[in-house]
């Protein structure tokens, strides 16, 4: 993954950022990663700042919408989210 995104470090660290602050405010995070065997898993300077206890959802589509994170949503009754990603920009 480090070869085909520009800047990873840059948008690691800053990934790691947003994941620390809601560790800080308790803002849940729902995380979604994209077919592993061929991406790997998250970077782990992101993944340090999760909660010990942070589940993660495969995916092998593009969206980071799937059914799993629809019912997270739900649960959580949230209806405003913050997005971050390697390619949240798309």
């Amino acid at each position: 993954m480090a070869k085909l995104v520009p800047n990873l470090e840059t948008v690691a660290h800053n990934a790691s950022r947003l994941a620390k602050a809601a560790k800080i405010f308790n803002i849940p995070i729902i995380v979604t990663e994209q077919y592993i065997k061929a991406f790997g898993e998250t970077y782990p300077e992101i993944t340090s700042e999760y909660p010990v206890d942070q589940k993660s959802y495969e995916k092998t589509i593009f969206s980071m919408l799937t059914e799993e994170v629809e019912a997270d949503l739900r649960k959580l009754g949230v209806s405003t989210v913050v997005l971050y990603g390697i390619e949240a920009h798309v």
